[in-house]
């Protein structure tokens, strides 16, 4: 796992109804594996696109 270094290109928030879940998992990777996790930010990562896509939402339903 250390050798190979892993990109994950955005748009993490508009993973269906588990869009925290992946969000939550790969930064919790990034910060296991800060020299091998890589994260771009896509343009759903924004708050008119996490709004648009219910991600902000599904926070709220799911954490109040």
């Amino acid at each position: 796992f250390e050798s190979n270094k892993y990109l994950f290109m955005g748009d993490y928030v508009d993973r269906g109804n588990y869009g925290v879940e992946v969000l939550f998992s790969l930064l919790v990777l990034k910060i296991a594996k800060p020299n091998t996790i890589f994260l771009m930010r896509g343009n759903h990562e924004s708050a008119q696109m996490t709004q648009l896509n219910n991600f902000y939402n599904e926070i709220l339903i799911k954490y109040d």
